[in-house]
């Protein structure tokens, strides 16, 4: 059984790579005002989102949210990984348009999912 792609873990994290760029192509397509904003702070999703996706979302998001998206990668796979992170960041876009310091945005996305309440992840 192969839950995560072969090569998320590998030194290429070739696997990891292409989520990301899966997840940018999402944000440029569903969500051009993020995008756009990542592009003028030059913010690369590539450094900040590497962790949520290769750690499953643990320290990424409350641990009910981290445990409920584990059993969603054990039943559906790992692009579940993909969609939840999206689902953090338009949880969090209000904020994030609210940013005008690559620094500041860096601090916010690294930190997207662990202030949210449970309830915004309920519904």
């Amino acid at each position: 059984l192969e839950i995560m792609p072969t090569d998320y873990y590998s030194l290429s994290m070739s696997g990891v790579v292409t989520d990301v760029q899966v997840l940018g192509k999402l944000l440029k397509q569903h969500h051009p005002a993020v995008d756009s904003l990542l592009e003028r702070l030059e913010v690369k999703l590539e450094i900040l989102c590497c962790h949520m996706l290769m750690s499953l979302c643990f320290g990424a998001a409350p641990l009910p949210v981290a445990q409920r998206c584990m059993d969603l990668v054990l039943v559906e796979g790992s692009f579940v990984l993909v969609a939840v992170v999206l689902a953090m960041i338009v949880v969090c876009k209000g904020q994030i348009l609210a940013q005008d310091d690559a620094g500041d945005m860096m601090l916010l996305l690294a930190s997207i999912g662990r202030d949210l309440e449970e309830e915004v992840w309920e519904e």
